[in-house]
């Protein structure tokens, strides 16, 4: 509170302090409140972990966690492992430098820092790599600086890319597998619980099959059992394989067969701390974090500008906040913009700006303008908004024309996960 009062707050965001009182009020008096954070939009800062440590904590403190209404959990679906991290030699890449991404307190997450594959690659360090499969991704267009992502990619001795489309990722593969939509496999829908506190499962079934595609499931079982890991994959299907994923549930496939549209499995839990705690060392909420202050970082989740901001030297030459990868309604990253329908509703990338912003740099809507930062240029048509905030510049991602990761960069601004700082970046614009 001394540290931050409203005042500061109000240099700090642009936003107007009596503003800030009143959202501060207001969540403060009504209950149930809850803040659903989704992912990206505070995430990727320099401050992205302790943002989400700063909701928790606003949620802890005015008593909306585990009642209903508030933040809650529900029973999530075990299912049996297919994974084999015990086979895997040493960690997986960048785990050496953001610990926490990978395991907090023995709960293991099992993935590496995608941020720091292209590095790797073309520096061949902590090892060379050789080989790169890419399934349910396109990085070229999604993933931040497509420079050093093409070189990555263009330096590799074999790229294999398994997806429905042939992307502008697919366009570097040696070899282009045709992936199964969602209506070509049986699939396992487990993930209520864990994204959208629903305790229910279903099952996705296969309706049709279109050519040579398979799921994934189905090409890795293949792939396994042709590389002479029967051992490890001794299903030959993936209804076997889900069967067997769902032994701790005493479910089996033939069971959705009664219930096609999923059933109900588990519990809202409320009130769950007073029997059990949290899964935290001291089982209580962690306002002040040991474990963060143990490892170097800040035990409390306070405020940090990101490496390009407001309040630097930069911003005499760079004076505008660029923002990307907002989600749009008709999109979901690179994908669907074959389907006409989306096309239409949203047929070109459109550089958001405020008119007042746009003024002084005398452009009009619907011109076309050049942007630029310390990584490079991008031109783009710009479409005015007054929902955005005056020296804001929004780009939307994953578009093949005006890709914006054209000038991001992949950069690991957050020092605990590693994110990169995409949510607030340095540029200019002039009249193209």
């Amino acid at each position: 509170v001394f540290k931050y009062p409203p005042e500061a707050v109000e240099k700090i965001a642009g936003v107007d302090k009596e503003l800030i009182k009143e959202a501060a009020r207001l969540f403060g008096s009504i209950k149930p409140a809850c803040v659903v954070q989704g992912t990206n939009a505070l995430d990727q800062h320099t401050t992205g972990l302790q943002n989400a440590r700063a909701i928790a904590s606003l949620m802890a403190l005015t008593g909306n966690i585990d009642n209903k209404g508030g933040f809650v959990t529900t029973k999530r679906v075990h299912i049996s492992p297919i994974r084999l991290p015990e086979k895997l030699e040493g960690l997986p890449l960048g785990i050496n430098k953001f610990p926490l991404f990978y395991e907090v307190w023995g709960r293991v997450f099992g993935e590496g820092q995608a941020m720091v594959l292209a590095n790797t690659i073309l520096t061949q360090k902590p090892y060379p790599i050789k080989a790169l499969f890419v399934a349910g991704s396109n990085p070229v267009l999604t993933w931040p600086e497509t420079p050093k992502v093409k070189k990555a990619l263009a330096s590799l001795e074999f790229v294999a890319v398994m997806d429905l489309f042939l992307t502008d990722t697919a366009k570097y593969a040696d070899l282009f597998l045709p992936a199964a939509s969602f209506l070509e496999r049986v699939e396992l829908c487990d993930y209520y619980g864990t994204l959208h506190a629903i305790p229910y499962i279903t099952l996705r079934k296969k309706v049709l099959k279109v050519g040579e595609a398979i799921s994934d499931l189905n090409f890795w079982i293949k792939l396994a059992r042709k590389m002479g890991y029967d051992q490890y994959f001794p299903w030959q299907n993936e209804e076997e394989a889900i069967n067997f994923a769902l032994e701790p549930t005493n479910l089996k496939i033939e069971d959705f067969k009664e219930h096609p549209k999923g059933m109900s499995y588990g519990s809202l839990r409320l009130d769950q701390y007073k029997q059990k705690g949290f899964a935290t060392p001291s089982k209580k909420v962690e306002l002040f974090s040991q474990t963060l202050l143990d490892m170097g970082y800040n035990p409390l989740p306070v405020h940090e500008e990101n490496p390009e901001n407001p309040f630097s030297s930069l911003y005499n030459e760079l004076p505008l906040i660029m923002t990307t990868g907002a989600r749009s309604l008709e999109y979901l990253h690179s994908g669907f913009r074959n389907i006409d329908k989306l096309k239409n509703r949203n047929p070109e990338p459109l550089l958001e700006i405020h008119p007042e912003t746009a003024k002084s740099y005398g452009v009009k809507d619907g011109d076309m303008v050049i942007v630029e930062n310390l990584q490079g240029k991008l031109k783009i048509k710009i479409k005015f908004s007054k929902d955005i905030k005056t020296g804001v510049v929004n780009i939307p991602h994953g578009w093949p024309d005006a890709n914006v990761n054209l000038i991001t960069k992949d950069f690991s601004a957050d020092p605990i996960t590693g994110y990169p700082a995409l949510k607030a970046s340095l540029c200019k614009i002039r009249k193209a």
